[in-house]
């Protein structure tokens, strides 16, 4: 669907490290926001996901997704492009493998922070709670 090129089959790799890093930054900012903005008095879902802590969580994870997509698809994007031309400059195309290195580290970084900070978070608040 995505017609990537069979001559860059380091596109895979990269992709699935994107989609283990939203999964569990996503899940961990439902679980940890939810945990610490709980509105347990509330009996309608609908009401609870729209209050502060879904609505925190709606544009962090809005942002989230973003900036873990953006810093990786576009250094990927320019050595995609630049693999497909023979008349490459070898100084150019090495300057971005550095940068897509960057990238894929860099994300996954945020990952990690992203998964354990609101878990962290949530943990705190239930043990808060339940004093």
């Amino acid at each position: 669907m995505l017609r990537i090129p069979h001559h860059v089959p380091w596109v895979l790799p990269i992709h699935l490290l994107i989609c283990f890093a939203l999964c569990t930054g996503l899940s961990a900012f439902a679980v940890g926001f939810g945990a610490r903005f709980p509105d347990l008095k509330e009996n309608s879902p609908a009401k609870i996901a729209a209050g502060f802590g879904g609505t925190l969580t709606l544009v962090i994870s809005a942002l989230y997704v973003v900036g873990t997509v953006l810093i990786t698809a576009v250094p990927t994007y320019f050595l995609v492009v630049e693999s497909s031309d023979v008349a490459v400059e070898t100084a150019r195309v090495s300057l971005r493998w550095w940068l897509l290195g960057l990238s894929v580290v860099v994300t996954a970084a945020v990952g990690i922070i992203a998964t354990v900070v609101p878990m962290r978070v949530g943990l705190r608040a239930f043990r808060r709670l339940e004093l």
